[in-house]
């Protein structure tokens, strides 16, 4: 692949005018460099984190260079920013968040030599791909081993699940479907209510929704946003448990958590950045599962037991055998939606992009909203 000429003189302007930029060590003419930009910082965000540590990882994996460029907003003003890491030397731009998409499409479309990666959009051309993850089956195992675990601490209890979300549109409410499912393939009576906050990091908003949640009567806390204020009301309350999101987040609730749906990037984009060195790399979009692109993290050994590692093992193996979340004929189906309506009904299942556009909430979800 053509390699854009780097002023060794500019990049080290850039380095000293522009905010927000880490690991940004100007490039030589022969080194192949991969340049990111996240949404905020990944010491804040368990999302961003997840970036990163793949960010890490293809550098170590493929022996390469990365810098990246932190809190750059979902507006034109990204443009900029993807054009100071071309000028710093990059082969190739990943743009971590679905809003930098059109504008990804243009910076492409102005730099045919420089390959792009976008995660969570839609859009592709011939240097510019996407990719995500089939997320509502790491949803759908953590939602099932959460509510044994549960269960099997407090057997006479009905599993109650607060949801904290930072917006409704499908890819958030089919995650709160699939949570919901897994945690009804154990008890069958489990509920979720759902409570949104209107942004995706609002540590302060977040404690006081899941308290809000805990309140109700939530005795499993989880989360489709980036902070951690979720796991630690959980951690804060005895008796609540805790699923994180993004990266594993232990940490934050180590009592508490029971697990976490995260994202293992690394392993694709090893795959893709290494055909772009070789120029076997065609731009497509990618969704997937699995240890491709999502998992489970870690169980919590505080919280957990070896039957429940052995259901996450299973549910995996089944997932991998065809497991649908979304059929009728599984054994929580056929599948109603919160206004006792059928769905999903029996010898019937979703393809994977009907459940994308998932608009509708199970029965047993409170949109509390």
């Amino acid at each position: 692949m053509k390699k854009r000429l780097k002023l060794l003189l500019f990049a080290l302007t850039l380095l000293v005018v522009v905010t927000g930029c880490n690991n940004n060590t100007p490039t030589t003419e022969d080194e192949f460099t991969v340049g990111y930009i996240y949404i905020n910082k990944p010491e804040v965000s368990a999302w961003t984190r997840a970036h990163d540590e793949a960010r890490k990882y293809v550098e170590q994996e493929l022996n390469i260079t990365t810098i990246f460029i932190t809190d750059v907003p979902e507006d034109a003003s990204s443009k900029d920013r993807m054009r100071e890491l071309i000028d710093q030397g990059c082969d190739v731009i990943v743009a971590t968040s679905y809003g930098y998409m059109d504008y990804v499409e243009e910076v492409a479309a102005e730099s045919p030599d420089i390959s792009f990666l976008h995660t969570g959009g839609f859009k592709t051309s011939d240097n510019m791909g996407n990719y995500f993850g089939k997320m509502v089956n790491a949803r759908y195992v953590a939602g099932a081993v959460a509510a044994q675990a549960y269960k099997r601490m407090h057997p006479t209890e009905t599993v109650k699940i607060g949801y904290v979300v930072a917006f409704e549109y499908p890819e958030l409410i089919r995650g709160i479907d699939a949570f919901t499912l897994g945690a009804q393939s154990i008890d069958p009576d489990a509920t979720t209510e759902v409570k949104r906050t209107d942004s995706w990091f609002d540590p302060a908003k977040e404690t006081v929704v899941a308290n809000a949640l805990i309140a109700n009567g939530a005795n499993i806390l989880t989360q489709h946003l980036d902070s951690s204020a979720t796991q630690a009301a959980a951690e804060a309350n005895e008796g609540v448990y805790a699923v994180g999101y993004n990266s594993d987040m232990l940490e934050y609730a180590p009592n508490s958590n029971i697990t976490s749906a995260i994202w293992n990037w690394g392993p694709y984009l090893k795959k893709q950045i290494e055909a772009i060195q070789q120029e076997t790399w065609t731009a497509s979009g990618f969704y997937g599962y699995q240890d491709e692109i999502v998992k489970v993290a870690p169980l919590n050994p505080k919280t957990t037991d070896a039957t429940d590692q052995q259901l996450v093992d299973d549910l995996w193996a089944n997932m991998l055998n065809g497991f649908n979340i979304f059929s009728g004929d599984n054994p929580h189906g056929p599948i109603y939606d919160n206004n006792e309506i059928i769905k999903i009904n029996v010898g019937e299942e979703l393809d994977d992009p009907k459940i994308e556009d998932i608009d509708w909430l199970v029965k047993g979800v409170i949109s509390g909203t």
